[in-house]
């Protein structure tokens, strides 16, 4: 994410901040319904203990996105600490 004007890594930061919001609300509805913590879930799923029902696919999909929003996210922080960092 670099090259962001400051005022567009705001809107992003948001953004991202309310889809990362939305996936974890969707995770917890997972992990609440099948009684397991997604970090048993995705061991389980990836040796192939789950089957591909479609629940446990969106369920892979949503962890897979949290963690992308999160790094995007990250990646604003740094680059807007490094800008602090040139214009202190």
């Amino acid at each position: 994410m670099t090259g962001v004007a400051p005022s567009d890594a705001g809107l992003e930061a948001r953004r991202l901040e309310g889809e990362a919001r939305a996936a974890r609300e969707k995770i917890r509805a997972f992990e609440e319904r099948y009684g397991m913590s997604s970090r048993e879930f995705l061991g389980r799923f990836l040796r192939g203990e789950l089957g591909d029902e479609q629940d446990f696919i969106e369920w892979w999909g949503e962890l897979v996105f949290l963690e992308e929003a999160e790094r995007g996210l990250e990646e604003l922080r740094r680059a807007e600490r490094g800008g602090e960092k040139e214009r202190g």
